[in-house]
């Protein structure tokens, strides 16, 4: 979840609402209060910082936005992902030749 998370900040600023829908829409289901612990942890951390927003209607908002270091983060958990992935890859190709050696 941090990962999508700061992704999701990096294409701007939001409150927690909108993160938690959009972090649905990737097929994330959060609840609300782990997705709020997160987002302190994250602001702690110094990865984001927030700031309460009064929009023209109803309540006041906090609103998020990735750091510097958030986004130094988020870069390194990209690379690390893109490894990871790689390195699927290849075990899946792997056992595919595999399976057709054995079929052959």
């Amino acid at each position: 979840m941090t990962a999508w998370l700061l992704l999701l900040l990096e294409s701007g600023a939001s409150y927690g609402y909108e993160l938690r829908r959009a972090l649905g829409a990737h097929r994330l289901a959060v609840d609300a209060s782990v997705l709020y612990r997160r987002l302190r942890q994250l602001e702690n951390d110094g990865w984001i910082e927030s700031r309460w927003m009064q929009p023209a209607a109803g309540p006041r908002r906090r609103f998020y936005r990735l750091t510097a270091s958030g986004r130094r983060n988020l870069d390194e958990i990209a690379a690390l992902i893109k490894d990871i992935r790689d390195l699927n890859d290849m075990f899946v190709q792997t056992h595919e030749d595999v399976v057709r050696a054995r079929s052959a």
